[in-house]
Protein backbone atom coordinates (compact mmCIF):
# COMPACT_ATOMS: atom_id res chain seq x y z
CA UNK A 1 0.00 0.00 0.00
CA UNK A 2 1.53 3.09 -1.24
CA UNK A 3 1.62 6.21 1.20
CA UNK A 4 -1.30 8.46 -0.19
CA UNK A 5 -2.92 5.33 0.68
CA UNK A 6 -2.53 4.59 3.63
CA UNK A 7 -3.25 8.39 4.52
CA UNK A 8 -6.62 7.89 2.59
CA UNK A 9 -6.98 4.32 4.80
CA UNK A 10 -6.56 6.44 8.00
CA UNK A 11 -9.12 9.35 6.19
CA UNK A 12 -11.87 6.67 6.35
CA UNK A 13 -10.90 5.76 9.84
CA UNK A 14 -11.55 8.98 10.86
CA UNK A 15 -15.23 9.36 8.71
CA UNK A 16 -16.06 6.16 10.08
CA UNK A 17 -15.33 7.55 13.60
CA UNK A 18 -17.35 10.81 12.83
CA UNK A 19 -19.82 8.95 11.66
CA UNK A 20 -20.70 7.03 14.81
CA UNK A 21 -20.04 9.65 17.49
CA UNK A 22 -20.75 12.87 15.11
CA UNK A 23 -19.06 15.99 16.79
CA UNK A 24 -19.13 13.94 20.15
CA UNK A 25 -15.86 12.83 20.67
CA UNK A 26 -13.23 15.03 19.00
CA UNK A 27 -9.80 12.96 19.41
CA UNK A 28 -9.56 9.22 19.76
CA UNK A 29 -7.19 6.36 19.90
CA UNK A 30 -7.10 3.11 17.70
CA UNK A 31 -3.96 0.42 17.91
CA UNK A 32 -2.27 -0.90 15.22
CA UNK A 33 -4.55 -4.19 16.13
CA UNK A 34 -7.55 -2.29 15.74
CA UNK A 35 -6.21 -0.49 12.18
CA UNK A 36 -4.59 -4.30 11.01
CA UNK A 37 -8.62 -5.79 11.44
CA UNK A 38 -9.78 -2.62 9.23
CA UNK A 39 -7.39 -2.66 7.07
CA UNK A 40 -8.59 -6.86 6.72
CA UNK A 41 -12.06 -6.17 6.67
CA UNK A 42 -12.16 -3.55 3.68
CA UNK A 43 -10.79 -6.63 1.61
CA UNK A 44 -7.00 -4.42 1.07
CA UNK A 45 -5.12 -7.38 2.34
CA UNK A 46 -6.18 -11.10 2.88
CA UNK A 47 -5.42 -11.15 6.62
CA UNK A 48 -5.00 -9.07 9.62
CA UNK A 49 -1.24 -9.83 9.56
CA UNK A 50 -1.18 -8.85 6.46
CA UNK A 51 -2.87 -5.51 7.70
CA UNK A 52 0.32 -5.08 10.37
CA UNK A 53 2.73 -5.41 7.51
CA UNK A 54 1.61 -2.66 6.16
CA UNK A 55 1.39 -0.26 9.33
CA UNK A 56 4.86 -1.41 10.00
CA UNK A 57 5.93 -0.82 6.17
CA UNK A 58 4.66 3.01 6.29
CA UNK A 59 6.61 3.13 9.65
CA UNK A 60 9.68 1.97 8.35
CA UNK A 61 9.20 4.85 5.02
CA UNK A 62 8.38 7.58 7.49
CA UNK A 63 10.40 7.31 10.64
CA UNK A 64 9.40 10.74 11.77
CA UNK A 65 5.40 9.73 12.25
CA UNK A 66 7.12 6.61 13.66
CA UNK A 67 9.40 8.81 16.34
CA UNK A 68 5.98 10.74 17.08
CA UNK A 69 7.95 13.88 15.51
CA UNK A 70 5.36 14.45 12.35
CA UNK A 71 1.84 13.55 12.79
CA UNK A 72 0.34 12.55 9.70
CA UNK A 73 -2.34 15.24 8.37
CA UNK A 74 -5.71 13.94 7.10
CA UNK A 75 -8.84 15.45 5.49
CA UNK A 76 -7.07 18.09 4.18
CA UNK A 77 -5.45 18.91 7.59
CA UNK A 78 -8.59 18.74 9.72
CA UNK A 79 -7.21 16.23 11.65
CA UNK A 80 -3.91 14.40 12.05
CA UNK A 81 -3.26 11.16 13.40
CA UNK A 82 -0.07 10.50 15.60
CA UNK A 83 1.57 7.43 16.24
CA UNK A 84 2.82 6.66 19.38
CA UNK A 85 4.98 3.50 19.77
CA UNK A 86 5.06 2.99 22.96
CA UNK A 87 1.36 2.15 22.94
CA UNK A 88 1.91 0.57 19.43
CA UNK A 89 -1.60 2.99 17.82
CA UNK A 90 -2.30 5.97 16.70
CA UNK A 91 -4.37 9.27 18.42
CA UNK A 92 -6.55 11.15 16.22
Amino acid sequence: MSDDDFTEFLNSEVIRHNDWLPGILPAFFLDDSDLAESINKKKKVNSSTDGHEIIQSYLERNPEVYDGERPVAILEGEWTAKYHYIHDGWVF
